[in-house]
């Protein structure tokens, strides 16, 4: 069967009550004040409405991993999901990790995602392996901006072939087109290593699929890919009608 979901971080704007002038920082100051459990419960509703059975569960979602995690648990629970990822977004340091993978192994979830620093990457890496192996969770990296993480399919190729299983890429083709990257080659090139996915290209731009949308699904599904179709759209509006759009697009192609 086909998994499907989206990451709660889709609806990150909504922190701010999709202001279009809103900072990052404001949005992470309205989340540091305002985010509740009840919200959380509300916001895993509606992604259940739209027919998501998997979630990627954004670390801010969790006020920083200082929630219950049985308490979150529980709502994914009553919602139906399944907890598809444990996105902490990056890591640069080994601060916080061992928190981090203690409220994923809590949760249930099978990776950590997010994007991988380029400074010290090998300690990291190191980190990341070490933490991996003692909690049994793998880390999907996602390629970020090249000038502050690891995002040219090169150097992923260079340092997956280095590493353990344990470690995996997350493909994110909006990341690799807005960078110059050809998205298509760069899947192609990784697949072997995919273990998650933030899939913008399901998504329509101006009425049009963008480029290489069906080519990358193909390219996953004909490697024999078994992990989450997790569709990632973060617009200043409620994106509730274009993740369900897309989620049928996936089902179309992969199904």
């Amino acid at each position: 069967m086909v998994k499907v979901g989206t990451i709660t971080a889709s609806y990150m704007w909504e922190g701010v009550n999709y202001q279009v002038d809103a900072s990052w920082d404001a949005l992470m100051s309205g989340f540091k004040e305002r985010w509740t459990p009840p919200r959380l419960d509300a916001l895993l509703g509606r992604i259940a409405a739209i027919r998501m059975s998997y979630v990627e569960l954004w670390k801010v979602h969790t006020q920083g991993s200082t929630w219950d995690p049985g308490m979150v648990a529980a709502l994914l629970d009553k919602h139906g999901l399944t907890i598809a990822s444990y996105c902490v977004g990056g890591v640069s340091s080994e601060e916080g990790l061992e928190q981090d993978y203690q409220f994923a192994k809590a949760l249930g979830a099978p990776l950590l995602s997010g994007s991988l620093g380029c400074n010290d990457t090998e300690k990291l890496l190191d980190a990341l392996e070490k933490h991996g192996d003692k909690y049994g969770i793998g880390y999907a990296i996602e390629p970020h901006g090249t000038s502050y993480s690891l995002a040219d399919p090169a150097q992923l190729r260079e340092v997956l072939d280095q590493r353990s299983e344990l470690i995996g890429i997350c493909p994110d083709p909006g990341w690799w087109t807005g960078q110059g990257f050809d998205s298509v080659e760069a899947v192609e090139f990784l697949k072997d290593r995919v273990t998650h996915t933030h899939l913008r290209c399901a998504l329509q731009a101006s009425g049009e699929r963008v480029a290489g949308a069906e080519e990358i699904l193909y390219v996953l599904k004909d490697s024999g890919y078994q992990g989450v179709y997790s569709i990632e759209h973060e617009p200043k509006h409620d994106p509730s009608p274009e993740l369900a759009e897309a989620r049928d697009f996936i089902l179309k192609v992969v199904g």
